[in-house]
């Protein structure tokens, strides 16, 4: 008698009711050297009475591996998990369990009572600090690339006082001005997003191997990157263009 999680379901039956289904075990298991004791697996043929879901067991960011579970009346471990859901205190539920296993037998030591939550946060503490690390340097260099993005539009702008004089004073209208310098800015935005995207599409494999539920080239961090840096190139053209558009022509060609 055992039960198969659905990974193993799906590898060995393939979409078909693993329930009623027989399985006996082959070699090739890879795990610790206990587990390759010979009591642990029969010569004699299981059956499926029933499918659990997957679980990750050793990582998050790993795949669920094939499974199968035997009930503790066939296989005897020297430590068991117990997994209580409380609708209540977790601390007052774990006195409760210490107090409930001692009564039967009080050699039976109970350690390592912690919160489904605590275990999660305790398997994921080095991930989830390099990912604060890595997620603050990409904030500050993002930020940096930001301030630099926006001196540079600014300053490009700001050179085409003459230019942009000089059309007014020919009769051109503000906003075509500020059309013109809009479109030259989003011009440069179009080259550096295609080759910025193609950049970090490439090196983002990279980073599969930190990330959790969550692809290396997902579509939604990518459109909030572009669209991002398209605000700031934007902003940087229009509040140059804006400030030099409001100037007299005149003025302005004295000043150059």
């Amino acid at each position: 008698m055992v039960i198969v999680n659905k990974t193993m379901a799906q590898q060995l039956w393939q979409g078909s009711d693993a329930i009623g289904k027989r399985l006996r075990y082959a070699g090739g298991l890879r795990g610790s050297a206990d587990s390759f004791n010979p009591e642990f697996f029969p010569d004699s043929w299981m059956t499926v009475v029933g499918v659990a879901a997957d679980i990750r067991r050793e990582s998050l960011s790993e795949a669920p591996a094939p499974e199968y579970y035997r009930p503790q009346s066939q296989i005897t471990w020297g430590f068991q998990y117990l997994m209580v859901r409380a609708a209540s205190d977790p601390s007052h539920v774990a006195s409760m369990i210490r107090e409930t296993v001692w009564s039967l037998d009080s050699s039976v030591p109970v350690d390592e009572v912690r919160t489904m939550q605590a275990q999660v946060a305790q398997s994921v503490a080095t991930d989830r600090f390099r990912m604060i690390v890595l997620v603050s340097f990409a904030c500050f260099t993002c930020l940096l690339a930001m301030v630099g993005l926006y001196a540079i539009m600014a300053l490009a702008v700001t050179r085409r006082t003459r230019e942009m004089g000089i059309r007014l004073a020919l009769g051109a209208r503000r906003a075509e001005v500020m059309r013109g310098v809009l479109a030259r800015g989003l011009r440069l935005v179009f080259w550096g997003t295609v080759f910025g995207v193609g950049a970090a599409f490439f090196s983002s494999r990279m980073l599969s191997s930190m990330l959790f539920e969550v692809e290396a080239t997902d579509p939604l961090t990518y459109l909030v990157v572009v669209l991002l840096v398209a605000f700031v190139v934007v902003l940087a053209c229009y509040l140059p263009a804006r400030r030099v558009s409001r100037v007299d022509p005149v003025m302005s060609l004295q000043e150059e």
